[in-house]
């Protein structure tokens, strides 16, 4: 007689004690997640929940923008602050930092009446604080006053308002004596006659040079009879403001008493502005007030942002240059103390270190996506990016795609900013949502935090600020409101799940899931669920809960099913880590 004995099915078991981050690819190796929200890698290689924010306590004000910067902090004893946080209001400039252990707002000066209240470019360079389109500036050591880079003065000619005025050029020396013959300078007066006795003088406002302007300065005068000098720019040698004169050089001899002359020191209309080399920088594609098409770079005079028309042949000029790439530009950024500018499909490096050195190296490689200006940022010494093709690292060669985890989604509107290894970047997607993602450049893995819309970043020190579209700034780290809880406030424990990718496809034949078992610690008051998804049928099988209680550290087993494929979603509210999972697979006979 033969008993006929019983086949044991296959099992295997899957261990996994490395969790991968965010990961749209199908039929990764391990545990990856096609989606999750609010999870971190931060003790990776375990996954968890990402820190709590902390919300900065702003008040009530309106923020444009956010930045980092040094400046004073006025009291008995004069000191700088590094790394201060500044917030652009409404009507206000505020600076927050750690005032004697306390991170504390305090305000930096009264914006309303000579800055527009709405978003700005702005540039830190040296101990100034420039804001453009505005073209104004603050000093940093100094914050009670302010400056205008831009300045003009207009003067009637002929009979005005009871006097008869003349524009004269006079051949001088440099120090304003009168010579005869031709000189490389003029004298510039504008004598005036009473019309009643005519009583003589001189008068050049006010208003222009006897405030705005100062020597050294390149200015454009327009409105001359002699057309060889109207509509040019001149070096201003010298103001002499007791005998009310001007000597300027380039300019020759003439006499005027006719028209309205036009004089003014201008700052260049520019897409993007970046300081580099004790110079700022900028770009402009477009039409010029004078309807002529420009494609061009501009650098302005060395340590004089005033002044982007200075050309005297020595090397703290200005600097212009034209730039044969088509294309409007997308962004710019000064790296490894070089000026950087972008277009979607160009990259425009400036080498040199003085105006007769400059020159312009063009790469047709993948530059910055329109609208993406914002998401440029350097990660331990690597340039990150939005391309239209997706995130980028450059470090000066190719660039190259870090962002295959994050699927074929296409996204756009990034806004990014760095802090130690991470990359983190708000974009937006194909159906109008955003979402926040962070990038682990030591670890090459991908993590998506939630929906957040980021309109800028900062980091200061070790915190990373974010200002959201609510209008809130939100600390990363959260490390202010540590010191000082009186600076702000933390998140309420906020919800948060991960979704695995597929797990069975390895083996055509059918399989049970005979059991799934995770370890998790999470924190006081946690609540976890596990959830069980088979086939892609979209329908998701409760099948555990956390136990209630402390901080602990549980085994939770998942009841099995026969099915091909299954997916597995663990969500909750509270903070939680996951410290390992193993997988049973018993494989049916074929």
């Amino acid at each position: 007689m033969k008993i006929a004995s019983l086949k044991v099915p296959d099992t295997e078991r899957l261990y996994v004690r490395s969790f991968g981050g965010y990961d749209k690819r199908p039929g990764r190796n391990g545990i990856t997640f096609t989606d999750m929200e609010n999870m971190t890698g931060k003790h990776y290689p375990l996954l968890a929940t990402r820190d709590k924010r902390g919300i900065l306590n702003t008040g009530d004000f309106e923020i444009f923008g956010i930045l980092s910067l040094d400046l004073m902090k006025t009291g008995s004893v004069p000191e700088i602050v590094k790394g201060a946080l500044l917030a652009d209001c409404r009507g206000r400039l505020r600076a927050f930092y750690n005032d004697g252990g306390v991170f504390s707002p305090h305000d930096i000066m009264n914006t309303s009446y000579f800055l527009t209240q709405e978003k700005k470019t702005t540039v830190v360079s040296g101990s100034s604080l420039y804001f453009f389109p505005d073209a104004k500036k603050v000093d940093l050591m100094d914050y009670a006053s302010s400056d205008t880079l831009e300045c003009s003065a207009t003067y009637n000619l002929g009979a005005y308002e009871g006097y008869f005025y003349e524009l004269k050029f006079t051949p001088c020396d440099i120090d304003g004596n009168e010579v005869s013959g031709s000189s490389e300078y003029v004298c510039m007066t504008r004598p005036y006659y009473k019309l009643t006795d005519g009583a003589k003088g001189d008068y050049l406002g006010l208003m222009g040079f006897n405030i705005g302007f100062s020597d050294g300065d390149t200015v454009k005068i327009s409105g001359l009879t002699d057309s060889t000098l109207n509509g040019s720019y001149f070096n201003i040698q010298r103001i002499d403001r007791v005998n009310k004169k001007v000597i300027i050089m380039g300019a020759a001899p003439l006499t005027q008493d006719t028209g309205t002359v036009y004089i003014n020191r201008s700052v260049p209309p520019m897409d993007y502005v970046i300081s580099a080399g004790n110079r700022l920088w900028g770009c402009r594609y477009g039409i010029d007030s004078e309807g002529n098409s420009i494609n061009e770079i501009y650098a302005s005079a060395l340590g004089d942002p005033k002044n982007w028309r200075k050309y005297r042949g020595i090397s703290t000029d200005s600097w212009t240059a034209s730039v044969g790439a088509p294309g409007a530009f997308t962004g710019a950024v000064s790296y490894n103390g070089y000026p950087i500018f972008f277009k979607e499909d160009c990259i425009i490096k400036v080498f040199g270190d003085y105006p007769a050195e400059f020159t312009l190296s063009e790469s047709r490689v993948r530059g910055v996506e329109a609208g993406s200006s914002d998401s440029i940022a350097v990660v331990n010494d690597t340039l990150y990016y939005k391309s239209y093709s997706g995130i980028v690292k450059y470090d000066g060669g190719l660039p190259r795609n870090v962002d295959a985890p994050l699927g074929n989604t296409r996204y756009k509107n990034a806004v990014a900013g760095a802090a130690g290894s991470k990359y983190y970047v708000s974009m937006e997607d194909e159906e109008g949502k955003y979402h926040l993602f962070v990038y682990d450049s030591e670890k090459n893995i991908w993590h998506r935090e939630d929906c957040s819309r980021a309109l800028s970043f900062c980091r200061c020190g070790s915190e990373l600020f974010m200002l959201k579209d609510d209008g809130k700034v939100y600390g990363i780290n959260n490390t202010f409101t540590a010191s000082d809880p009186t600076a702000g406030s933390t998140e309420a424990d906020f919800p948060w799940y991960c979704i695995t990718d597929s797990m069975g496809y390895e083996h055509p034949e059918k399989k049970y899931v005979s059991c799934v078992s995770f370890r998790i610690e999470k924190d006081i008051g946690a609540e976890t669920e596990f959830f069980i998804e088979y086939d892609g049928d979209g329908v998701w099988h409760s099948v555990a809960c956390s136990p209630p209680g402390g901080a602990s550290v549980i085994t939770v087993p998942v009841l099995p099913r026969s099915c091909d494929s299954f997916r597995i979603k663990i969500s909750g509210k509270g903070g939680m880590k996951l410290l390992s999972a193993a997988v049973s697979l018993e494989i049916a006979e074929g």
